[in-house]
């Protein structure tokens, strides 16, 4: 049900911190983003192209356990990333890569 939503969060403003995971209920679809109701007076959003691919089995409607990997200026909007319990993707340094990285980000 919609309306316990991500009830365990006191205010919209707990959620909105990066790594914070909360469901998101799919609300539109569009080739360039997604776009999730989250029962808190906030949007979330998914954009990059990597994101969207992990959303890809998803249908309208659908709940979906997601991590904020982002939070706008003005605070409304929240980028989120599917949850994986093996990557952090909102974390840099955590996200698979095929070559590794070097300089400040290197691992």
């Amino acid at each position: 049900d919609y309306c316990l939503l991500n009830r365990e969060f006191p205010t919209a403003a707990s959620m909105a911190k990066i790594g914070t995971r909360l469901w998101a209920y799919v609300a539109s679809r569009t080739d360039v983003g997604i776009y999730f109701k989250l029962n808190a007076g906030r949007v979330g959003i998914t954009s990059t192209p990597s994101a969207l691919g992990r959303f890809g089995d998803v249908a309208l409607g659908d709940a979906v356990l997601c991590c904020v990997s982002g939070v706008s200026l003005d605070g409304q909007y929240l980028y989120l990333d599917r949850y994986d319990h093996d990557w952090d993707y909102f974390d840099h340094q955590m996200r698979p890569a095929s070559e590794p990285e070097v300089g400040a980000f290197g691992r």
